[in-house]
């Protein structure tokens, strides 16, 4: 008779196929629900301006204007909005690959693995709440990270196989991935690393194929890479290797915050607008709880998921897995401590399919030591991802700088006020304009970031206005509204996450 474990076993390879339909039917709902849900934030913003071009002649000129990020998802952005204008279709195209990076991923876990650590993968991929935050962003990070993926399979099968073509396969998804964002070299590395330490006969194949990659890519991408080398270092571009006078320094609990992310997302917690407001120590003490708990829960998979990879498979699968899932969160450290970028989880996406690899592989060896261990593992990893993401969907405070409740408002208010809008990320202007009606343009006035008394003054003094209404948006330490405060008579205001609206008179 079989064992509880083979049993369980048995019908992971038996229903496998029905398994792995129930959860990319799971991830594809959680992610088209409430898509439109969130209004779009500042880096949205510059997306859909850009995507908005009416012509491709316009378009690229909109890119080369903007973003210092490549084309790609730009121009994936622009088909999408053509076929319908809507926040829905700008943020379709992160759906979609973000549901196809599930199925790359459990093709790739199933290749190094098995069937079993292959669905749990799946699965805490599916729920995953960081995930699911990017593939309902219309940015280019659910694009970078199924390329990413589609790279490490690729090479996965150039190595095993020594098919030219698969080598071939790899340089062109490096390319694509270089057209979407630059940070997939992050992943490059990690698979140099691979290669140096476990592969060396197929070293020679990679330098090949890398050549292959820069030849197809750098024509179009070499603006934005030498972008990225003056925020690392301004002397370079001109043969001199100097450290940027403007680097921002990275702090561990960036690191562990990357960490924290993965597993329970931007949900539970302190939410980004808190973090923002505040990082030190006295504002987290009252979420030290629920982060030590969380924390907990994922460091002892992770390091049980390391250990069971090394006793059922390799210390080398192990180490693999390690430098996949650590090294691109050290290689974004690296770059932020050396340049103007600041650390963001964003940045380090291409290594959490490993992250859920280990977690997975953890499940796995608790259920084959006591089953009703690894079912205690599992149920735990759900509820955690199951309480962000109600947190997620439900409470404001946990979403997106929300400027089209504010334009709402303004609109339902009835009066003829205009609306100033004011911050320093500039792709608030774009969201503003977004939702407002072509009527209404006429309108609104962009102050941008910079003396906003001043400019707030001199709209005052040529426009024949009793009162105006200012949209501060992202205004962290409100710093500007005290400064509005301070030089004019405040009548109304209404806060919603990350921004403040507020009526101001003429005094």
């Amino acid at each position: 008779m079989r064992t509880t474990v083979e049993r369980l076993r048995w019908a992971a390879v038996r229903y496998e196929p029905y398994w792995l339909i129930l959860c990319l039917l799971v991830a594809t709902c959680l992610r088209l629900f409430r898509l439109e849900g969130q209004s779009l934030w500042a880096d949205e913003g510059v997306q859909y301006f850009i995507a908005s071009a009416p012509t491709l002649d316009a378009l690229w000129e909109r890119i080369a204007q903007r973003t210092f990020h490549p084309p790609l998802s730009f121009f994936i952005s622009h088909v999408f909005l053509r076929l319908h204008h809507s926040d829905f279709f700008l943020r379709l195209p992160s759906v979609l690959f973000g549901v196809g990076s599930l199925w790359l991923a459990y093709g790739l876990v199933r290749k190094l693995t098995s069937v079993s650590v292959a669905l749990v993968t799946i699965w805490v991929f599916a729920i995953s709440p960081l995930h699911i935050w990017y593939s309902q962003e219309a940015r280019m990070y659910a694009p970078l990270l199924f390329m990413a993926l589609l790279s490490t399979l690729c090479l996965v099968w150039a190595v095993e196989t020594r098919r030219w073509y698969w080598w071939g396969c790899y340089a062109v998804t490096l390319a694509l991935g270089l057209y979407v964002h630059v940070f997939i070299v992050l992943q490059i590395m990690v698979h140099g690393l691979w290669l140096l330490l476990w592969f060396r006969h197929a070293w020679w194949s990679y330098c090949g194929a890398g050549m292959v990659t820069a030849g197809l890519a750098f024509p179009i991408v070499s603006p934005w890479v030498m972008y990225v080398l003056r925020r690392v270092s301004p002397g370079l571009v001109e043969g001199v290797a100097t450290i940027s006078r403007h680097r921002v320094p990275i702090g561990w609990e960036g690191m562990f915050y990357a960490l924290y992310a993965y597993g329970a997302g931007f949900s539970l917690g302190p939410s980004l607008t808190d973090l923002h407001r505040d990082r030190s120590m006295a504002a987290l003490l009252p979420h030290v709880p629920m982060i030590g708990g969380i924390a907990l829960v994922y460091g002892t998979l992770l390091l049980v998921g390391l250990y069971s990879l090394s006793r059922r498979w390799s210390w080398g699968l192990s180490g693999q897995c390690l430098i996949a899932f650590a090294g691109p969160i050290a290689g974004a450290a690296l770059l932020t401590s050396i340049s103007s970028f600041s650390f963001n989880v964003r940045y380090t996406l291409v290594g959490f399919p490993f992250f859920c690899l280990l977690a997975a592989a953890a499940i796995v060896f608790l259920a084959r030591r006591q089953v009703w261990l690894g079912s205690v593992a599992l149920l735990a990893l759900t509820i955690i991802s199951s309480w962000s993401l109600v947190y997620y969907y439900g409470l404001p405070a946990y979403g997106r700088t929300n400027v089209r409740a504010a334009v709402a408002h303004w609109r339902a208010a009835g009066e003829s006020g205009n609306l100033l809008s004011v911050s320093s990320a500039g792709g608030v202007k774009d969201v503003v304009k977004r939702y407002l009606t072509p009527a209404e343009q006429p309108r609104h006035t962009w102050l941008g970031g910079g003396e906003t008394v001043d400019r707030v003054r001199h709209f005052f003094e040529t426009h024949d206005v009793r009162h105006v209404y200012i949209l501060l948006a992202r205004d962290w330490h409100r710093r500007r509204e005290a400064a509005v405060r301070e030089a004019f008579a405040v009548q109304k205001e209404h806060i919603f996450t990350g921004v403040k609206l507020l009526k101001i008179i003429r005094r």
